[in-house]
C-alpha cells in the first residue's frame, strides 16, 4: 500500500541536508526505523495475540539507505527495510523516497513517500486493509517523528 507524510522541521536546509545526509550514514536511523517498525507491527497484532506470536508479527532486518541526491533534488534517499517475518520468511517491508525541501529561511520539509507491505503471516490471517492501513500511517508518523527529532538537534525522546 502507498504511504506517505511529511514533517517540518525548524532546521534551514543546509543544516537539514548535512544531518540527514549523516544520519544516513549512521545508526541512528536504523535505530528510528527498527523502533517505528515494531510500534507499527505491535499495532497491527493488538487485540489478535501477543506481539511476539500473533499472525504477521514481524521484526525488522536490514535498513538499507542510499543518497540519490543530484542537480534536480539536492537532497534525496532512497530506503529499503527489509523485515523476517514468524516463519523465517525475509520482505520487503517498506521502501521508500525520503526528501528534504527548503521551506523557508530557517526551516525544511521533511517528506517520506513509498509502499509498505505487511508480513506475508498478516494477510493469510485475514487482517483487513483498515488494520494493515493504520500501522504502515503510524509507522511512517512514528519514523518521521524521530527522524524530525534528531535533525531538530533535541535529545532522543524529547517531542
Amino acid at each position: 500500500m502507498f504511504v506517505g507524510d511529511e514533517v517540518l522541521l525548524g532546521v534551514g536546509f543546509p543544516a537539514a541536508r548535512a544531518g540527514l545526509a549523516g544520519l544516513a550514514g549512521g545508526h541512528r536511523l536504523v535505530r528510528a526505523a527498527e523502533d517505528a517498525y515494531g510500534a507499527g507491527i505491535t499495532g497491527l497484532v493488538a487485540g489478535t495475540a501477543p506481539a511476539d506470536s500473533a499472525p504477521g508479527a514481524a521484526r525488522l532486518a536490514e535498513v538499507r539507505v542510499r543518497d540519490q541526491s543530484g542537480p534536480r533534488n539536492p537532497a534525496a534517499f532512497i530506503m529499503r527495510w527489509t523485515a523476517i517475518g514468524l516463519t523465517g520468511g525475509v520482505f520487503p517491508a517498506l521502501d521508500a523516497d525520503l526528501t528534504l525541501v527548503p521551506a523557508e529561511a530557517k526551516a525544511t520539509l521533511l517528506r517520506l513517500a513509498g509502499v509498505y507491505r505487511p508480513p506475508p503471516a498478516a494477510l493469510a490471517a485475514g487482517l483487513g486493509a483498515a488494520p494493515v492501513s493504520r500501522a504502515a500511517a503510524a509507522t511512517v508518523q512514528a519514523f518521521l517523528a524521530q527522524v524530525a527529532i534528531v535533525l531538530a538537534g533535541l535529545p532522543a525522546g524529547e517531542a
